[in-house]
């Protein structure tokens, strides 16, 4: 498990697409050319919450709280929050364009 920036930082995908857990249901999925991108799983599939370096992991593990409980209460969709996660990158801003989406 990936605990630290350093650790993400320094993690480099074995095969393009990989994944490694960052806990919490955070995920870092990396390709050969060096991208990576944070990603939160969902019962029904994945959400790319942003690129690292682009997106932090301390912003991403803020956001994943967010994400549960926009789920838990039905404000969104795994679809809907695909959608709002590329809109936003912070978790504040998350649940604000939640709220106003709805």
């Amino acid at each position: 498990m990936l605990n630290t920036d350093v650790q993400v930082r320094k993690w480099k995908a074995e095969k393009s697409g990989d994944r490694a857990s960052c806990g919490q249901n955070l995920y870092l999925r990396g390709w050969h050319d060096g991208t990576k991108a944070l990603e939160f799983r969902t019962k029904s599939g994945w959400v790319t919450l942003g690129s690292y370096p682009s997106l932090s992991l301390a912003e991403a593990r803020a956001m994943i709280p967010v994400c549960k409980q926009l789920l838990k209460d039905n404000v969104t969709t795994t679809e809907g929050l695909r959608a709002l996660a590329t809109r936003v990158s912070t978790a504040h801003d998350l649940g604000l364009l939640a709220v106003l989406s709805d």
